[in-house]
């Protein structure tokens, strides 16, 4: 079973739906975002990518198709569906 390690990021809004985001978490690894890692929205499940200052930018076309067509695709769009059940079930 994959353990999942949470940090504390500095601010950030998501760029979609401007929910506060001021965490990330990731799968059998210890350290805390970095650069060019890969952000899932908790609550619309928008991707976007962290920056060198750990800030959120949005995703561009060739990264989207690059990580939803790699290893970690599948993963992806299975937890962005959940979040769009959870969302559908709270009404929102």
């Amino acid at each position: 079973m994959p353990e999942f390690n949470e940090h504390l990021t500095k601010m950030n809004h998501c760029l979609a739906c401007g929910k506060d985001l001021d965490g990330a978490m990731n799968v059998d690894d210890t350290r805390g975002p970095q650069e060019g890692d890969v952000s899932i929205c908790i609550y619309c499940g928008t991707l976007s990518v962290f920056t060198k200052d750990i800030d959120l930018r949005p995703m561009t076309f060739e990264e989207e198709y690059e990580v939803m067509s790699g290893p970690s695709g599948k993963r992806m769009r299975f937890l962005q569906d959940r979040i769009q059940a959870m969302r559908h079930a709270r009404g929102s």
